[in-house]
């Protein structure tokens, strides 16, 4: 899978190759991954990771 992350203000947000969107924020806690289908209203959360470097990663899987 490759998608490819721009920062858009303060946000991570790319595209895979079959539609999903991704997005990666900071939280609190570490860095949110979320990621939304074709269709869908709202984002799915995907997991909060210690680093940046660490979310992305899990959106290439």
């Amino acid at each position: 899978m490759n998608v490819v992350f721009k920062e858009i203000a303060g946000e991570h947000v790319g595209i895979g190759p079959r539609g999903r969107r991704w997005r990666v924020v900071r939280s609190v806690s570490g860095w949110r991954l979320e990621f939304r289908d074709a269709g869908d209203a709202e984002y799915t959360y995907a997991g909060t990771h210690g680093t940046l470097e660490q979310a992305l990663a899990e959106a290439e899987r």
